[in-house]
C-alpha cells in the first residue's frame, strides 16, 4: 500500500512547516497551501489525496467554504478542521456540515497524531465498504448440472468463462476432471452427492466458490446443480479486512498500553503529591483516599473509607465538613478553609477545593482535594505580628523624618534671611531715622515756644506710620521665620510675592536692579502652605540676584558694561490653558546656565557659588516644597542672555490629595 497524502491548509507558516515535518517523518506524503483557494486548487490537481487538515481562519476561503467544496468533489476524503478555543461553535457547524473530525489549538502533535490515524481508518473502512457493495453488485454466477457421479450434463457459457474452459467441452464429462477442480470428485465418490455443501477451488489466480445442492427435474432423475461465482476479489478483500483489523487491534493495543502506563502514572502521582485527595461515586461513600490523606489523618484507606468522613475528621463545631463531603448539587467549592482533627488529636487546617464529574448531564461523582496550609497559617500569623511592628517603625521613623523635614526647610528659610540680614536692617534704618529726626524736630520747636498741639499731633501721625512700618515688615519676618502649619488652604499670589518683596525690596534696590511685575488681577488662588511658597519665591529671586551681580563683576572686569544691558528682574504671573494651574515666573538678564549646570539643578549640595556663600540645598528643598505642593519648578537658560524659573502649583479649585502626605520632601 502506498503512502497516504495529506493536504495541509493553513496560513501560519511556522505552524504548516512543522506539521508537515512530524507527518513526513511519520511516512506519509504532504502538501501544503497558504489560504483556501491555493488548498482547493491543489486537490483538485492531485487526486490521491486522501485526507485534508485546514484551519477554520483561512485567506480568501475559510474553512468552511473549504469543507464544502472538497465534500462536493469527493465525500471520502477526511477533512479535519482546526479551531481557535473561542472558535468551538464554528467547530460544531463543522461536523454539521460533513467534517470528519476537528482539533483545538494549541494541540500537542501526538494528539493531532492520533486523530489522523482515526480519520485515516475511517477513510480505508469507507473505501473497503463501498468495494464490497462493488463486489456484490457485480458478482459473476455461472451454472453446471450433473448426474449423481458428476458427469456434467450442461453448463452455462459463464461457468466455462469461470473454469477457463472455453476451448473445451466439459459436457458428458466429470466436472471434477476441468482444471482446479479435483477437490469436487469427493461429492460424487460414492454416486451419492450431498443435499448442500459448500467448497473454494483455486484456479491460476483466480480463487472460486462452489455451491452445490440437489434438484429433481419433473419426470427425470434427480440432479446436482454446482453454482460457481468468482470470490477472488472477496478473497481480496478479505485479506485487506483481516490487515485493517490487525492494524486496529494493534493501534488499540497501543492506545490501551499508553492508557494504562498514564493510569498508573496518575495512580504514582496522586499518592505521591503532597494534596489530599479523596474520590465520592455518586453514592457519597468515598471509593479512593491517597496515600497523603491516610498519611495526614493518620487513619488507613480502611478506615476512612469504612467511616464517615465528617463525623471522623470533624475538628471545630463552626467549621461545616459536610460542605467538602457532602457538597450541595448546584456548585463546586472553592478555596473553603476549614480544619480536621487527625487521629493523633492534632488540628490541621486545610484549603479545601471540590470538582464535580458529569455524564451526560448527570453527577456521577466528586473529587475532594485538600491543601494542608497549617505551617502557612502559622507563617502568616507571625509575618502578620511582623509586619505590623514594621509598619509602627515605618510611622515613627516618618514622624521623625517630617520634623526633620520641617526643620530643614525652617533652617533654610533662617539661612536666606542671614543672607538679607543687610537689606532688612538697612530697611528697619530708615523708619527709625525718620522717628529720630522726627522727635529731634519736636525738642527743638518746644524749646523754641513754637510747637503747638496742631504741628505736634501731625509730627506724631508721621511717627506713627513709620512704626507701622517697621511693625509691618518685623510681623513678616516673624511670619516668614514661623515653623509652617500642617494644614494648607486657599493662597493669593499677589500676597506671596508682596511678602518676598517686603523682605527683598530694599535689597534689590541697593543691587541697583530694576524690578518689572506683570501680575494680572484675574489670577486665581492657589492651595498651599503660604510659607513654604514664598521661601520658594525667595531663594528664586535671590538667585536671579546672584546671577545679575556675577555678570556685572564680570562686564566690569571685561572694560565695562555692554550698552542696552541692565540688570532687571522680571516677575510674570499667569494661568496653563486648562485653566487647572498657575504659575510664577522668575526672569533675569544674568549669564544663564550651561548644559551641565542646567542637568545638575536640582541636586542636593549642588552649587556654583564660592565656598561660604552657598549651601547647594536652596533649588532642592525648593523642589520638594513645589513636589509636596502637587507642583513643580521648571527652567529655561540661554547662555549670557539670562535664565527663567517658573514655579507651578494647581490652583485652589483642584484638590490636592492628602496635603500632610504632601508636606513631605521626598
Amino acid at each position: 500500500m502506498g503512502k497516504t497524502h495529506l493536504l495541509i491548509i493553513e496560513d501560519e507558516a511556522n505552524l504548516q512547516k512543522v506539521i508537515q515535518r512530524f507527518f513526513e517523518m511519520a511516512g506519509h506524503q504532504v502538501t501544503l497551501a497558504a489560504d483556501g483557494q491555493e488548498g482547493l486548487v491543489k486537490f483538485e490537481n492531485s487526486p490521491d489525496i486522501d485526507l485534508v487538515l485546514a484551519d477554520i481562519r483561512l485567506p480568501k476561503m475559510d474553512g468552511l467554504e473549504v469543507l464544502g467544496e472538497i465534500k462536493k468533489r469527493d465525500s471520502s476524503v477526511q477533512v479535519i478542521l482546526m479551531t481557535g478555543y473561542s472558535e468551538k461553535e464554528f467547530a460544531i457547524q463543522a461536523l454539521r456540515l460533513g467534517a470528519d473530525d476537528y482539533v483545538e489549538k494549541p494541540f500537542q502533535l501526538e494528539d493531532l497524531s492520533h486523530i489522523v490515524q482515526r480519520a485515516l481508518g475511517r477513510r480505508r473502512v469507507q473505501a473497503f465498504s463501498a468495494r464490497w457493495l462493488g463486489f456484490l453488485e457485480n458478482l459473476p454466477l455461472g451454472f453446471a448440472w450433473c448426474d449423481d457421479d458428476g458427469t456434467v450434463q450442461g453448463i452455462t457459457h459463464d461457468t466455462e468463462e469461470l473454469l477457463g474452459t472455453l476451448e473445451m467441452t466439459l459436457v458428458s464429462q466429470p466436472i471434477f476432471e476441468a482444471p482446479g477442480c479435483k477437490t469436487l470428485q469427493s461429492w460424487f465418490a460414492d454416486g451419492s452427492p450431498p443435499r448442500s455443501s459448500r467448497c473454494e477451488l483455486e484456479i491460476g489466480e483466480r480463487w472460486l466458490s462452489v455451491f452445490c445442492t440437489r434438484f429433481s427435474p419433473p419426470k427425470s432423475p434427480s440432479q446436482t446443480l454446482l453454482c460457481f461465482s468468482d470470490v477472488t476479489e472477496q478473497k481480496s478483500m478479505e485479506l485487506e479486512l483481516l490487515r485493517i483489523t490487525r492494524e486496529i487491534e494493534g493501534r488499540v493495543d497501543e492506545r490501551t498500553q499508553s492508557l494504562k502506563t498514564a493510569l498508573d502514572f496518575s495512580d504514582r502521582l496522586l499518592d505521591t503529591t503532597g494534596v489530599l485527595i479523596a474520590y465520592f461515586p455518586s453514592d457519597g461513600k468515598p471509593s479512593r483516599w491517597n496515600k497523603f490523606s491516610q498519611k495526614l489523618s493518620g487513619y488507613s484507606e480502611r478506615e476512612l473509607q469504612e467511616s464517615e468522613p465528617c463525623s471522623l475528621l470533624s475538628a471545630r463545631e463552626n467549621e461545616h465538613l459536610e460542605k467538602v463531603f457532602q457538597p450541595a448539587k448546584e456548585k463546586d467549592i472553592s478555596d473553603y478553609v476549614a480544619s480536621i482533627r487527625t487521629k493523633r488529636g492534632e488540628i490541621r487546617t486545610l484549603k479545601w477545593q471540590t470538582n464535580r464529574f458529569r455524564q451526560r448531564k448527570k453527577i456521577v461523582g466528586h473529587l475532594v482535594l485538600g491543601i494542608d496550609i497549617t505551617d502557612q497559617k502559622h507563617l502568616e500569623a507571625e509575618l502578620q505580628k511582623y509586619t505590623t511592628h514594621l509598619e509602627e517603625m515605618v510611622e515613627e521613623r516618618t514622624t521623625e523624618l517630617r520634623d526633620k523635614d520641617v526643620q530643614l526647610i525652617h533652617s533654610a528659610r533662617l539661612a536666606s534671611l542671614g543672607e538679607m540680614a543687610a537689606g532688612i536692617i538697612h530697611e528697619m534704618k530708615q523708619p527709625l531715622n525718620g522717628i529720630s529726626i522726627t522727635a529731634d524736630l519736636i525738642r527743638l520747636l518746644q524749646k523754641r515756644g513754637q510747637l503747638t498741639d496742631e504741628a505736634l499731633l501731625g509730627h506724631m501721625e508721621m511717627m506713627k506710620s513709620m512704626v507701622d512700618r517697621m511693625s509691618k515688615i518685623i510681623n513678616h519676618l516673624r511670619g516668614f521665620c514661623h515653623i509652617d502649619s500642617s494644614n494648607f488652604s486657599a493662597v493669593k499670589l499677589s500676597m506671596v510675592i508682596d511678602g518676598a518683596f517686603s523682605i527683598l525690596g530694599e535689597q534689590l534696590r541697593l543691587h541697583q536692579i530694576e524690578v518689572v511685575r506683570e501680575i494680572p488681577d484675574d489670577i486665581p488662588d492657589i492651595r498651599g502652605e503660604p510659607n513654604q511658597i514664598e521661601q520658594v519665591l525667595v531663594n528664586l529671586i535671590q538667585n536671579a540676584r546672584d546671577a545679575m551681580d556675577e555678570l556685572g563683576e564680570k562686564h566690569q572686569l571685561d572694560g565695562g558694561v555692554p550698552d542696552g544691558w541692565k540688570k532687571v528682574l522680571t516677575i510674570r504671573v499667569g494661568t496653563t490653558p486648562d485653566g487647572k494651574t498657575a504659575f510664577i515666573e522668575v526672569s533675569d538678564t544674568g549669564g544663564g546656565m550651561s548644559p551641565e549646570v542646567q542637568s545638575r539643578l536640582f541636586e542636593p549640595f549642588f552649587t556654583t557659588k564660592e565656598t561660604g556663600h552657598g549651601t547647594g540645598l536652596g533649588l532642592s528643598i525648593s523642589a520638594s516644597i513645589m513636589q509636596s505642593h502637587q507642583g513643580e519648578i521648571q527652567a529655561k537658560t540661554k547662555e549670557g542672555v539670562g535664565s527663567t524659573f517658573r514655579m507651578i502649583l494647581p490652583v485652589a479649585t483642584v484638590e490636592i490629595r492628602n496635603p500632610e502626605a504632601h508636606r513631605e520632601i521626598p
